[in-house]
């Protein structure tokens, strides 16, 4: 039997690749950031710090199953981030994910938005 974190793991883990996400309660914080910028996707760059994995799977998980494990979802950022480090675009696609919007379904977390960013990222390495 599978329990509910490992469930939620697994859905935090595949946030990094690709994020098409169906159904579901969306939880948005389009508030702007401190430059009047909106949050959300597209976000600018900034002199922002970089969040962690941490800080992202946290904000995530906690949106949608308040409390529950992010110890996968964080494994599987960290991974990324390293496979990407250096790559133009990086910090500002963890930046976005820090304030983009998350799709809550019964079992998963999806993270919508920074696709832009996100298609920076993964340029780096085509």
């Amino acid at each position: 039997m599978t329990s509910m974190a490992s469930k939620i793991g697994k859905a935090c883990g595949t946030f990094i690749i690709f994020f098409i996400g169906c159904g579901g309660r969306v939880v948005d914080n389009h508030q702007p950031d401190d430059n009047g910028n909106p949050a959300g996707g597209n976000t600018q760059p900034t002199d922002t710090p970089v969040p962690t994995c941490d800080e992202i799977c946290r904000r995530a998980v906690d949106l949608c199953f308040p409390g529950a494990s992010i110890v996968q979802c964080s494994s599987d950022c960290q991974a990324m981030a390293s496979q990407f480090k250096g790559c133009p675009g990086l910090d500002e696609f963890l930046q976005c994910r820090i304030k983009g919007p998350v799709t809550c379904s019964k079992n998963e977390v999806v993270f919508e938005g920074c696709t832009n960013e996100l298609d920076t990222v993964v340029r780096c390495h085509s």
